[in-house]
């Protein structure tokens, strides 16, 4: 997959446009504006990773220092075509330690993407997390009614065995 991410690059640098060129058109931009070619499209809309970071790059540019991205919460309204697009960016509410952003990625004008981001600094934990002795698979994990699943039983299962012993 990194292998096509870089090919890709390689051709994208001849025209100007890298997924690096179009985020520092957009990070250099004071009015939140960058645009983007038919390439990094699927069918008549962006793919949603690029233009979920057009909206986490326009929260982030307005924090100083900025601190690490901890969540992102993205609502795709409308498909945003290859065109030259905005951004909207607001914070929410900033704290000591984490601050909320929310951003609207416009394409014409009209709303492609809503986004809520929190970002937080670094901080230190006293957490404890033991290991299990026991296999997965000794583990008692009550079947849901109807859901027979062992993918979800067994993802279920590791989740409990990482929460024993925190606290």
């Amino acid at each position: 997959m990194l292998g096509a991410i870089f090919a890709l690059e390689k051709v994208f640098s001849v025209t100007g446009n890298t997924l690096q060129d179009i985020l520092d058109r957009l990070q250099h931009s004071p009015t939140n504006e960058t645009d983007f070619d038919e390439n990094w499209s699927q069918g008549r809309a962006a793919f949603g990773g690029l233009v979920a970071a057009f909206a986490s790059l326009s929260m982030k540019k307005m924090l100083e220092p900025q601190p690490a991205l901890r969540s992102l919460m993205a609502s795709f309204i409308a498909p945003l075509p290859p065109a030259p697009l905005s951004v909207e960016a607001a914070i929410q509410r900033q704290g000591r330690n984490v601050t909320q952003c929310s951003a609207t990625v416009l394409s014409e004008g009209r709303p492609a993407l809503q986004a809520l981001g929190v970002f937080g600094a670094c901080l230190g934990t006293h957490a404890r997390v033991f290991a299990s002795k026991r296999p997965l698979s000794a583990i008692p994990f009550p079947a849901v009614k109807g859901f027979h699943s062992p993918s979800m039983h067994r993802a279920c299962r590791h989740s409990l065995i990482n929460l024993k012993g925190v606290g």
